[in-house]
């Protein structure tokens, strides 16, 4: 709980490919004083939902969302309503 200080909120999408690492990653930045809300995505459909229904704070993947290429990853970020670094 770092040190009985109260976390800070982090709302974090996960692309595919993070398995039970999702669970380190997490764990990880509690301990670093965030507390993640997150969502899990494995489409590029559903990413490029996400990404225009919510605001994110931190994006995770590793461009292995079925139909897509770091390029288009890159792409649904930057046609996101909100900026993120790409």
């Amino acid at each position: 709980m770092n040190g009985g200080q109260a976390l800070k909120p982090l709302r974090v999408l996960l692309g595919r490919g993070f398995g039970d690492d999702a669970f380190f990653l997490l764990r990880e930045l509690r301990r670093g004083g965030y507390e993640p809300e997150y969502l899990r995505v494995d489409t590029l459909t559903a990413a490029t939902d996400a990404l225009l229904n919510r605001q994110w704070d931190l994006l995770i993947s590793d461009y292995n969302l079925p139909a897509s290429t770091p390029s288009t990853c890159s792409s649904w970020c930057a046609s996101s309503t909100s900026t993120y670094p790409s």
